[in-house]
């Protein structure tokens, strides 16, 4: 029986995209290990700084320098800070995004829940995961694994959840949800918009593994 030709380098690229359908996002919120050679391919965006970067204020007398600290030291905890923060201020991120609902867990037979779910303005969901260490752990994992659970959502599902969202978000007493996502996606239209299946992962850490980095680069 004749083998299988061999795909072609630029076809397996291509096939691989197509089955992972994940636009990656690594921000980090401290100096991350530079990695070389890396490009913005429009795909995967990774964020770095040289460890020894240091941040810097202007006052009157001068520079005062920030010194590099990790979440733990500073007594920062992923839900009652991380979470909160990025929730009432998702551009931080880099993008402009709505959040959609926090602790997202609208799936049977399964506990597990996302920790910010949000969308773009080009309707593709974005799951947000979020840690303090310093390596990031297997949030990868993690955040495949919700990106994978969300994928099929709808509109509807959306418009309920984020319902929900808004429920416990004294500030947004009154928003319709279904209006609010509508103006965010098609601010011109008044039409239900298409929600796409193609999710996108944005992790956020104090700082990367090469593991989680690997992947990341892999996955696009």
């Amino acid at each position: 029986m004749p083998s299988r030709p061999r795909r072609s380098a630029r076809r397996r690229l291509q096939d691989g995209r197509r089955q992972s359908d994940l636009v990656t996002s690594l921000v980090t919120a401290s100096a991350a290990q530079s990695i070389p050679g890396l490009a913005d391919t429009g795909e995967c965006h990774l964020e770095t700084a040289a460890a020894s970067m240091a941040i810097y204020e202007i006052t009157e007398d001068g520079l005062k320098v920030h010194e590099t600290a990790q979440f733990a030291a500073l007594g920062l905890y992923e839900r009652q800070d991380l979470q909160r923060l990025l929730r009432h201020q998702p551009e931080a991120l880099g993008e402009d995004l709505l959040i959609i609902a926090e602790e997202f867990g609208q799936w049977a037979d399964a506990r597990r829940r996302i920790d910010l779910l949000a969308l773009d303005r080009d309707g593709h969901l974005v799951v947000i995961e979020l840690k303090r260490t310093d390596d990031g752990g297997h949030m990868e994992l993690q955040a495949l694994r919700y990106a994978a659970m969300v994928a099929s959502i709808g509109l509807d599902e959306l418009v309920e959840a984020h319902a929900a969202y808004l429920a416990h978000q004294p500030a947004f007493e009154g928003i319709d949800a279904r209006t609010a996502i509508v103006k965010f996606l098609a601010p011109d239209d008044d039409t239900d918009p298409t929600i796409s299946s193609d999710v996108r992962i944005v992790l956020v850490s104090a700082n990367f593994s090469r593991e989680i980095t690997t992947t990341v680069l892999w996955l696009n």
